[in-house]
Protein backbone atom coordinates (compact mmCIF):
# COMPACT_ATOMS: atom_id res chain seq x y z
CA UNK A 1 0.00 0.00 0.00
CA UNK A 2 1.34 3.74 -0.81
CA UNK A 3 2.37 5.68 2.03
CA UNK A 4 1.52 8.99 -0.22
CA UNK A 5 -1.92 9.65 1.50
CA UNK A 6 0.02 10.55 4.53
CA UNK A 7 2.44 12.88 3.27
CA UNK A 8 1.06 16.62 4.56
CA UNK A 9 -0.86 14.80 7.04
CA UNK A 10 -0.94 17.61 9.40
CA UNK A 11 -1.49 20.28 6.63
CA UNK A 12 -4.83 18.84 5.96
CA UNK A 13 -8.30 19.56 7.49
CA UNK A 14 -10.00 17.43 9.93
CA UNK A 15 -12.47 16.70 7.34
CA UNK A 16 -10.21 15.69 5.39
CA UNK A 17 -7.86 13.27 7.76
CA UNK A 18 -11.16 11.61 8.37
CA UNK A 19 -12.02 10.83 4.95
CA UNK A 20 -8.50 9.75 3.99
CA UNK A 21 -8.59 7.44 7.33
CA UNK A 22 -11.89 6.09 5.81
CA UNK A 23 -10.44 5.28 2.42
CA UNK A 24 -6.81 4.09 3.13
CA UNK A 25 -7.74 2.03 6.71
CA UNK A 26 -11.21 0.53 5.29
CA UNK A 27 -13.31 1.60 7.57
CA UNK A 28 -17.23 0.92 7.02
CA UNK A 29 -19.80 3.97 7.65
CA UNK A 30 -20.53 3.10 10.47
CA UNK A 31 -17.19 3.00 12.07
CA UNK A 32 -16.37 5.99 10.06
CA UNK A 33 -19.48 8.01 11.85
CA UNK A 34 -18.65 6.40 15.15
CA UNK A 35 -14.97 7.45 15.37
CA UNK A 36 -15.47 10.91 13.92
CA UNK A 37 -18.30 11.74 15.60
CA UNK A 38 -15.80 12.52 18.37
CA UNK A 39 -13.77 15.88 16.73
CA UNK A 40 -13.71 19.25 18.15
CA UNK A 41 -12.17 22.38 17.02
CA UNK A 42 -10.06 22.32 20.19
CA UNK A 43 -8.59 18.94 19.32
CA UNK A 44 -7.21 20.37 16.20
CA UNK A 45 -5.96 23.60 17.91
CA UNK A 46 -4.13 21.27 20.52
CA UNK A 47 -2.98 18.32 18.73
CA UNK A 48 -0.90 17.97 15.50
CA UNK A 49 -2.39 15.36 13.27
CA UNK A 50 -5.64 15.39 15.08
CA UNK A 51 -8.35 13.39 14.35
CA UNK A 52 -10.98 12.50 17.48
CA UNK A 53 -11.12 12.70 21.07
CA UNK A 54 -11.55 9.77 23.33
CA UNK A 55 -12.61 9.40 26.73
CA UNK A 56 -10.42 7.35 29.37
CA UNK A 57 -12.92 6.41 32.65
CA UNK A 58 -11.16 8.21 35.88
CA UNK A 59 -11.66 7.39 39.35
CA UNK A 60 -10.35 8.04 42.51
CA UNK A 61 -7.86 6.34 44.72
CA UNK A 62 -8.57 5.85 48.33
CA UNK A 63 -6.67 4.15 51.03
CA UNK A 64 -3.05 4.98 49.92
CA UNK A 65 -0.33 4.34 51.97
CA UNK A 66 2.65 5.77 51.24
CA UNK A 67 5.81 4.70 53.96
CA UNK A 68 3.12 3.47 56.17
CA UNK A 69 1.36 6.12 56.32
CA UNK A 70 -2.28 6.99 54.80
CA UNK A 71 -2.40 10.05 51.83
CA UNK A 72 -5.46 10.88 52.98
CA UNK A 73 -6.46 11.72 56.36
CA UNK A 74 -9.43 10.42 58.29
CA UNK A 75 -11.34 13.48 57.19
CA UNK A 76 -11.07 12.71 53.87
CA UNK A 77 -8.43 15.62 53.34
CA UNK A 78 -5.06 14.76 50.93
CA UNK A 79 -1.75 15.22 52.84
CA UNK A 80 1.34 15.78 51.09
CA UNK A 81 4.20 13.52 50.46
CA UNK A 82 6.08 15.38 53.17
CA UNK A 83 3.78 14.65 55.87
CA UNK A 84 4.17 11.09 54.88
CA UNK A 85 7.80 10.97 55.67
CA UNK A 86 8.66 11.33 51.67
Amino acid sequence: MSKSWEHGFYKRSVNQRHQLLAKYRGLTEEQSQLLFSQSDDTGNQLVENYVFNYQVPEGVATGLVVNGKKIFDADGNRRTVSDCGG
